[in-house]
């Protein structure tokens, strides 16, 4: 099970690096558009489960303060 994984893996690898390498200019641009696309998502991600962790904990600590 885990050998197939090993080689899609490396197929994955090695197909980027032709892809990097017969489209050096073109595949910058393109990293750069998959960084612009992507990183606000993540971060409004990340910043949604600080908000959820920090209110749940906030919940918690009530919920202990009201059994005292």
């Amino acid at each position: 099970m885990g050998f197939e994984k090993i080689a899609i893996g490396a197929i994955l690898v090695i197909g980027s690096l032709y892809y990097i390498g017969t489209n050096m200019f073109g595949a910058l641009d393109d990293l750069v558009v998959v960084i612009n696309g992507a990183l606000p998502l993540l971060v409004l991600v990340f910043g949604a489960l600080i908000v959820w962790l920090q209110l749940d904990q906030m919940l918690m600590e009530r919920k202990v303060k009201g059994k005292k």
